[in-house]
């Protein structure tokens, strides 16, 4: 089992240290949210006019099981309390799920609807380094602990993704 992370000792109370990184987390991303500048749509009839915009994806072929196997195979075993089994053992069982993994996954993507179970995360600080001062939440980072299916039809949408970008060449050049 592994141990809690580590957090500021003047917490002493977890409840409260939980509470003041979750608050420091959502002020974070506010404020990166804010710095987010908005496209005019002048600038947006621009990137059309550039020849950029050559096709827009509208449906995403569907999966089949040798892809959510391999997909499944790419997971790390780490496990959170969403799952109700533990990652390792769900891929040793991988030629059984997949089937039943394959059809939430196409189920997904027909109708794209991204199931409201899976949009559940739970959120540890984590210290960026050993070596850093754990009383500076500046030197922690919030990391998110997805159920095990949420993985996989995002390893898979993400294929699909990237390679409808690839095909279309929208790739940025420094990205």
């Amino acid at each position: 089992m592994k141990a809690e992370p580590a957090l500021p000792e003047r917490d002493s109370n977890l409840k409260l240290a939980r509470f003041a990184f979750r608050y420091f987390f959502s002020t974070e991303v506010s404020n990166i949210r804010l710095g987010f500048h908005t496209q005019t749509d002048q600038e947006i009839v621009k990137y059309e006019e550039s020849g950029k915009l050559i096709s827009s994806l509208k449906e995403v072929k569907p999966t089949c099981v040798d892809e959510v196997l391999a997909a499944i195979s790419g997971c790390s075993n780490s496990t959170c309390d969403l799952n109700p089994i533990l990652s390792s053992l769900l891929k040793k069982c991988d030629v059984q799920l997949a089937p039943v993994f394959t059809e939430k996954v196409n189920s997904s993507f027909a109708t794209s609807i991204f199931p409201s179970s899976l949009k559940t995360a739970i959120v540890k600080p984590l210290l960026e380094e050993a070596s850093l001062d754990k009383e500076i939440m500046d030197n922690c980072l919030p990391v998110s602990y997805l159920p095990f299916l949420s993985k996989v039809i995002e390893k898979i949408a993400t294929s699909r993704i990237n390679g409808h970008l690839m095909e279309n060449n929208l790739h940025e050049k420094m990205q």
